[in-house]
C-alpha cells in the first residue's frame, strides 16, 4: 500500500504494521518543502549560501545550495571575488537537479553572463517555479560582485522567468534606469522594472536606504505585482547589518516553497528580517550579522532548537523523549535512568522501541 505526496509514492508497509521509524521518516521526506540557493560563499555566513541555508532552516524548509562565486571578506568588507568556473557551476546544477526538485529557488550573486545563461537553461529544462531574484551587484561595503555588465541579460532573460525580484534602492535604480529620491520614485521604479521584465515578474523594492525620507524614519518595502501596490513597514534600527537583502529574499523563497501567496510570503519575510536586524550579532570589528536566534529560540520546535544549541544546553531544555531522538547512545546512557539497558540494545532498537520511562520496567 502507498500514498501519493508531492514527491511521488511512499510505501506505507510498516507504518500501518508498526514497522519502525524509517517509514515515518520517508513519509516526512515526501511532504517536506525544499528551497535552493544559487549564490556566492561568504566566510562570515552573514550573506550568500550559508546565510540562505540558515534562513531556510528557520523557516522550516530543507535547503539546497549551489555556489556561484567565492569571496574573501569579513565584517569590514569584501576584499576579493572569484566566480566559480562555468563547468563547475553547470555540473553543480545538473547533478543536483537530476535528483532533487526544489519547490523554490533564490539567486544571489550570478557572476557573469555565462552563469546566467547556464541557470536559465536549467530553469527551463526542469520547469522550475517560484524563482526569487536578489539582483546582487555591489556589496554593502561598495565592492563590485559581478564581472562586467549583467543588467541587460538579467532584465531581459532572467526576470521574465521569475516570480519576484527583490532589489534594494541602488539596485532598483540600475534596473529601472532612474534615480530614486522619494516614495513616488519607488512606485515608478517598481512599475518600470515590472514592465521591462515583460510584465511577468513582481517587484519588491526594499526601502532601508530611503528610511530618512520616510515618516518617522520607517523602512518601507514596496511590492508591485502588476496590478496593485502594497507597503510593508518596519522600524529602522540605528546599526549597519550585513546580509539583510540575502536573508529577506531567502525568506520570501522559503515561504513561496511552502505554498504561501506572494503577499503573505513577503509579509512574513519582512517580519523575520526585522527581528533578525534587531537581534543582530557583532562577531567582528565591522558590520553586524543579522541573527534572530535568541528571540526565536523559544518559538521553534525541538528539532529546530536542536540545531542551535550544544548538547549540554539541549539536555536541560528538552524532556526525555525529545533527547532520546537527538543524542547518540553514549550521551543518552549518561543522561537517562536506563544505564542498565544501554548494553542490551543497539541504538536504533532502543530509540524505536522504548522511551525512557518504559525501558527500566521491561525485561531484557
Amino acid at each position: 500500500m502507498s500514498i501519493t505526496g508531492s514527491r511521488g509514492l511512499v510505501p506505507l508497509r510498516g507504518v500501518l504494521k508498526g514497522g519502525g521509524a524509517a517509514p515515518y521518516f520517508l513519509l516526512f521526506l515526501n511532504f517536506m518543502k525544499i528551497a535552493l540557493s544559487v549564490a556566492g560563499f561568504d566566510p562570515t555566513s552573514g550573506a550568500g549560501v550559508t546565510a540562505d541555508l540558515r534562513v531556510f532552516n528557520r523557516e522550516g524548509v530543507y535547503g539546497l545550495s549551489v555556489v556561484s562565486a567565492i569571496t574573501a571578506q569579513n565584517t569590514r568588507g569584501v576584499q576579493f571575488v572569484q566566480g566559480v568556473a562555468l563547468e563547475a557551476f553547470d555540473r553543480q546544477l545538473d547533478v543536483l537537479l537530476s535528483d532533487i526538485r526544489p519547490d523554490a529557488i533564490k539567486t544571489g550573486i550570478l557572476y557573469d553572463t555565462q552563469q546566467i545563461e547556464c541557470l536559465i537553461h536549467h530553469i527551463n529544462a526542469h520547469e522550475l517555479k517560484n524563482l526569487v531574484i536578489d539582483p546582487v551587484i555591489v556589496s554593502s561595503s561598495g565592492m563590485a560582485l559581478v564581472k562586467g555588465d549583467n543588467l541587460s541579460i538579467v532584465r531581459d532573460r532572467l526576470l521574465p522567468l521569475a516570480t519576484v525580484v527583490t532589489p534594494n534602492i541602488p539596485e532598483a535604480q540600475l534596473l529601472a534606469g532612474i534615480d530614486i529620491h522619494s516614495r513616488d520614485d519607488i512606485y515608478t521604479a517598481a512599475q518600470l522594472i515590472h514592465n521591462l521584465a515583460g510584465g511577468k515578474c513582481a517587484v519588491v523594492i526594499t526601502g532601508g536606504h530611503m528610511a530618512s525620507h520616510m515618516p518617522f524614519g520607517m523602512a518601507v518595502d514596496v511590492l508591485y505585482d502588476g496590478e496593485a501596490f502594497s507597503e510593508f513597514e518596519s522600524p529602522m534600527f540605528d546599526r549597519k547589518v550585513h546580509g539583510t537583502g540575502c536573508m529577506f529574499s531567502a525568506a520570501v523563497a522559503a515561504n513561496l516553497a511552502k505554498g504561501l501567496r506572494l503577499y503573505d510570503a513577503v509579509d512574513r519575510a519582512k517580519a523575520a528580517i526585522t527581528v533578525a536586524i534587531r537581534e543582530a550579532c557583532f562577531p567582528g570589528r565591522g558590520m553586524g550579522i543579522a541573527c534572530d536566534c535568541k528571540e526565536r529560540a523559544n518559538q521553534f520546535d525541538c528539532k529546530e532548537r536542536a540545531n542551535q544549541f550544544d548538547c549540554k544546553e539541549r539536555a536541560n531544555q528538552f524532556d526525555c523523549k525529545e533527547r532520546a531522538n537527538q543524542f547518540d547512545c553514549k550521551e543518552r546512557a549518561n543522561q537517562f535512568d536506563c544505564k542498565e539497558r544501554a548494553n542490551q540494545f543497539d541504538c536504533k532498537e532502543r530509540t524505536d522501541q522504548f522511551d525512557c520511562k518504559e525501558r527500566p520496567d521491561q525485561s531484557p
